[in-house]
């Protein structure tokens, strides 16, 4: 088994400090730079689509299964102690909330790239 004392005698430090020294440094391209930063700066549309689309899908199975779970037993002794606040909404206008808040999400989101 090597040690670290083994591996300064072996020379692999100074050989590889010797072939980084003849290698040559990377060459200035401008136009390269420029191509890449217009290529980061892009809105990549169909990213913002197939996101855009993947939550809509989600928010739209999540909605249909939302009206079953509002009228569960469950949910009505998980909610009782809130009094009457959502009785008084209809299961559609609680649907209209969540979807409202996901397309609040996804308004704030989607346009910052890399936020995801």
């Amino acid at each position: 088994m090597s040690t670290h004392a083994d591996r300064e005698d072996d020379g692999f430090e100074a050989r590889l400090e010797a072939l980084f020294a003849e290698a040559a440094p990377p060459a200035r391209d401008p136009a390269f730079v420029d191509a890449v930063i217009r290529r980061a700066a892009r809105v990549d549309r169909l990213r913002l689509v197939a996101l855009g689309g993947a939550g809509a899908l989600g928010a739209l199975v999540a909605g249909l299964q939302l009206r079953a779970v509002l009228n569960s037993p469950v949910f009505a002794a998980a909610t009782a102690p809130l009094g009457d606040a959502f009785a008084m909404l209809a299961p559609q206008s609680l649907i209209l909330l969540v979807f409202a808040a996901v397309a609040l999400v996804f308004a704030r989101v989607l346009p910052g790239r890399g936020v995801i």
